[in-house]
């Protein structure tokens, strides 16, 4: 199991915590529905951009009105539409761009004009908080505990598709680090990483909680020296859930069952009525059904399914198709 798919788990299980780490009353959780949602494969066309010639892969002010998602086709003088007259008005004269946002009309001859289209692979936002009272705020959450210099492309690329195809009144994002060191911050992206928009949560930095839904998360980044003293702490308080969690966290940290159960002083017998002891059959079961059906997409390619045929038949979800290798 991977390390963020283990805070998702946290976060849909004891999302008191949750909502403690970003500064919110714990109560909270009780208004808020969890899911996952899986974002369908979608394409745009940005009808004018104005991409520097100097940096071709650099997109610089981009001039876009409502989103395209039709192929570009020639349409007759008659059928011609407001917004297709203003960009053919600023591929014959960029000037006018350039002009229009108070810049000096002689750029435009340091620009080249294009028309974009977009194509977006299906992909799954795994945390998202929706509230009851849909006035409130929508909660999509990450788990980043690798560096990544495209993080933030893709953590807003995915924000603004979820908006896009779900809407929400009022939204923020919330990246959950293990350190400051992780994190990889684009200047190109900086005028979004607002609070008010985007809150980050590094686990280093939180102080030593005794909410068990807060120190569960504290308990990913504990080093080993502090491992034990610091579990049988947690353990003292938790509950038959915060204790399969608390279990499944250990197990993650390359523990066995029985170092587990000695860590945490659990007579053998209690042990087995543990939640976690139950599950883990069922997990390792589930796991290798999953990696069965992995295997299967390449041959379900050659004999000519699509992905979409192959998500159904299989029964998994279209994203981690699209995620196997095509040879």
């Amino acid at each position: 199991m991977r390390i963020e798919k283990l805070v998702y788990h946290l976060l849909q299980h004891v999302p008191q915590g949750f909502f403690a780490l970003i500064g919110r009353k714990p109560e909270e959780a009780a208004r808020y529905q969890f899911t996952s949602v899986e974002i369908k494969e979608t394409s745009f066309r940005l009808r004018g951009v104005f991409a520097p010639k100097a940096q071709t892969n650099t997109t610089g002010n981009g001039a876009h009105s409502q989103t395209d998602n039709s192929r570009h086709s020639t349409s007759k003088a008659s059928e011609t539409t407001p917004d297709e007259l203003i960009f053919e008005s600023f591929k014959a004269l960029p000037q006018s761009f350039f002009s229009l946002i108070g810049r000096n009309p002689e750029d435009a001859a340091h620009y080249d004009f294009k028309s974009v289209e977009l194509k977006e692979p299906a992909f799954r936002i795994d945390a998202v908080f929706i509230p009851k009272d849909k006035r409130k705020t929508t909660y999509l959450v990450k788990a980043q505990f690798q560096k990544d210099e495209r993080f933030y492309a893709n953590l807003f690329a995915e924000v603004f598709l979820y908006l896009y195809q779900y809407s929400a009144a009022n939204w923020q994002a919330v990246v959950i680090y293990p350190s400051r060191s992780v994190e990889q911050v684009q200047e190109s992206y900086a005028e979004l990483l607002t609070p008010t928009r985007l809150k980050r949560v590094y686990l280093d930095e939180l102080p030593e909680s005794d909410f068990v839904a807060v120190a569960l998360f504290e308990l990913l980044i504990t080093p080993e020296a502090k491992l034990e003293s610091r579990a049988r702490k947690i353990a003292q308080s938790a509950n038959n859930l915060e204790l399969s969690l608390l279990l499944k966290i250990l197990s993650y940290k390359n523990l066995t069952k029985e170092e587990i159960r000695k860590m945490l002083g659990i007579e053998k017998d209690l042990f087995k009525e543990t939640i976690f002891y139950k599950e883990v059959f069922e997990e390792g079961k589930a796991e290798g059904e999953y990696l069965t059906k992995r295997a299967m997409v390449p041959l379900l390619r050659e004999l000519g399914l699509s992905d979409e045929q192959i998500a159904q038949k299989l029964q998994l979800p279209l994203v981690d198709i699209q995620n196997v290798p095509k040879s």
